[in-house]
């Protein structure tokens, strides 16, 4: 291909695949054809190397990240060894495909050909933050603060990463710093929502008046009330953090649907929420709330997780209803929540049985082993869990001969919040279930397999929205949310677990095909 001819097919063919790339759905008949035809072009020598890299782009964007290592490969071996660009982005995919060592590896290879790739030591501290290594990602993320101090993203992974070290204080500096330096223009700083770590009861005064100032430069941003009102629960102001929320409530009613009646006095008789998706954690609720929150008639909450039933039940009705938008009563509108930790918590459980009898609920069910895993790998994240996963077990099942199928074989002492002894026990769906069931009739109650969801998300997705009465809506997209990247356990392990939970997995498996018949 001429050089003259080269140029204009070049932006051509980039035009279409950033149109491709920002589409929120995939997999139509036009993206078959924009592939084929980009494949067409790998003809030419000349643009081999490039539209192999664009054709990694689109996979990516559309979470198809293995196609997207294999084209990345392609063009690795077609004479560019030495773009920075395509290490990046190679960096990316394997992280999103859970290749940590090898996207380590990619992202080392980027700053070795650019060690002014500020974009590339935020990747690479992401990585190593999940491979356990949080002291060598906080140097990569001050690495890269040092080339890009105005870059308000690797300040952000910074403090997520200083909090899961524990280091409150020097956390709260940095965000206190990162609000002093990054620029209006960039928009708003984003607060890490860690809250168990960053307490304003642990914040010096000069901490508070730089943090309230921040809130005062960002008073409409949604993220920054919540934070703020969110610590404000924490001390026990419940009447300031209301304000906060109910303000921000009312400006979201207002931006999201200016179609509707926006009168303050309207928040006095807002619907209440319709749905709780009470559990089980770490089986997949931030996702399947995130697709629900597509439709257009669900309002969201100000956050998935309000924990009102279980931690904040004494901030009153008032603080509560805060946390979700002023929706009419004769609106068609609905909205509600999902807190995974309402399952395990026979506080919760009574408590929404007693004043809200009607409302509908969601459980989310996983296999046990591998759930049990993520809620531990969680906290090791979160710098709450010291412990290897082989001394976690070992604790366990020691205390527990055998996994428990009825209520009452569940102690007292194991619902207690500080209590982590018991990643197996709430894996043990059955005897929360009978208590949920033993409070609430059936029918108000769907129960869904993680396992179905991810083989076809729109159509449990779809079912859901019958549930809650929603009219269809196809969903704008199904990328994974919340993936946990971690390695995996040793076979010899998971097999003993395995065993341990057959027992129960047997009567669970019996108890929903009788409960199901019974529904009829």
């Amino acid at each position: 291909m001429s050089e003259i001819l080269f140029e204009p097919v070049r932006y051509a063919a980039q035009y279409l695949s950033q149109f491709f790339r920002d589409r929120a759905s995939s997999g139509g008949a036009s993206e078959v054809r924009m592939l084929r035809c980009l494949e067409q072009l790998t003809k030419f020598p000349a643009l081999r190397h490039w539209i192999n890299y664009q054709l990694g782009l689109i996979h990516a964007s559309h979470g198809r990240f293995d196609e997207a290592i294999g084209y990345y490969e392609i063009a690795l071996t077609q004479g560019r060894p030495r773009d920075i660009n395509l290490y990046h982005h190679l960096g990316l995919a394997q992280f999103h495909s859970e290749q940590l060592q090898a996207s380590e590896q990619s992202f080392c290879r980027a700053i070795e050909l650019n060690p002014l790739a500020y974009w590339s030591y935020q990747g690479i501290g992401e990585v190593l933050m999940l491979r356990g290594r949080a002291v060598d990602a906080e140097k990569a993320f001050r690495r890269g603060i040092q080339l890009a101090p105005v870059n308000k993203w690797l300040h952000f992974h910074l403090i997520v990463c200083l909090a899961r070290q524990e280091r409150v204080v020097d956390a709260l500096d940095s965000i206190v710093y990162a609000a002093s330096v990054v620029p209006i223009e960039q928009g708003p700083l984003p607060i890490p929502f860690i809250t168990n770590q960053l307490c304003l009861s642990l914040c010096s005064q000069t901490h508070i008046r730089a943090l309230f100032s921040l809130f005062d430069q960002y008073p409409d941003i949604d993220e920054n009330v919540i934070f703020f009102a969110r610590q404000l629960s924490f001390l026990g102001q419940y009447q300031q953090a209301t304000q906060l929320l109910q303000r921000n409530s009312f400006a979201r009613w207002q931006h999201d649907f200016p179609q509707y009646s926006a009168r303050k006095e309207d928040t006095n008789q807002q619907k209440p929420p319709a749905f709780l998706i009470i559990g089980h954690g770490k089986a997949g609720t931030t996702a399947l709330y995130d697709y629900l929150c597509q439709h257009p008639q669900l309002a969201s909450a100000a956050l998935k997780e309000v924990c009102y039933w279980s931690q904040f039940f004494n901030a009153g009705e008032t603080w509560y209803r805060a946390h979700f938008l002023p929706v009419p009563m004769a609106s068609e509108l609905i909205t509600g929540e999902a807190s995974p930790q309402y399952f395990t918590d026979p506080e919760a459980m009574k408590r929404i049985a007693c004043e809200r009898p009607d409302i509908k609920l969601i459980l989310l069910l996983r296999e046990p082993v591998s759930r049990a895993y993520s809620d531990y790998q969680m906290l090791v994240r979160f710098g709450e869990e010291q412990r290897s996963w082989e001394e976690v077990v070992e604790a366990e099942l020691r205390s527990r001969t055998s996994c428990p199928i009825d209520p009452a074989e569940i102690d007292a002492e194991a619902y207690a919040d500080d209590n982590l002894n018991t990643y197996l026990l709430r894996s043990a769906t059955l005897p929360y279930l009978k208590q949920w069931l033993a409070l609430f009739p059936r029918k108000q109650l769907l129960i869904l397999q993680n396992s179905e969801m991810h083989r076809d998300t729109t159509a449990v997705i779809h079912q859901v929205f019958d549930f809650l009465d929603l009219p269809p809506f196809r969903l704008l997209s199904i990328a994974p949310v919340n993936k946990g990247h971690y390695p995996p356990m040793s076979a010899a392990i998971k097999q003993r677990l395995e065993n341990w939970f057959q027992p129960h997995q047997t009567a669970l498996a019996q108890f929903l095909v009788s409960e199901a018949g019974s529904d009829q």
